[in-house]
């Protein structure tokens, strides 16, 4: 499998596993300030993903957030990739709920 199409298929979630791990704990931390507002959902999921893999910095540029707005743009363009974030939204939804009820 080639860059472009491990790129492709990762649906911007990070490629190791402890950052995916990461990346899930912090997602379960942020949804429930997200409602059910879908653009919020997905400039989250992208945000999460592009500060653990070290491509934003603490103060984004304009260029990071045209980097952004360009991602989330491809993502509601593609079905499949909008049907796999909001699909992962819910099922930390529900992680999250059986989470508390182990407390």
């Amino acid at each position: 499998m080639g860059k472009k199409d491990k790129l492709q298929t990762s649906n911007f979630i990070p490629a190791s596993i402890k950052r995916q791990i990461r990346y899930e704990e912090i997602l379960k931390l942020v949804i429930p300030h997200l409602g059910t507002h879908t653009g919020k959902i997905i400039v989250a999921q992208i945000l999460i993903s592009l500060k653990l893999e070290g491509v934003i910095k603490d103060d984004f540029s304009q260029k990071d957030i045209d980097m952004v707005n360009t991602i989330k743009d491809a993502i509601f363009l593609d079905e499949n990739k909008l049907k796999d974030a909001l699909n992962l939204h819910a099922k930390l939804i529900e992680d999250s709920k059986h989470d508390r009820l182990q407390s």
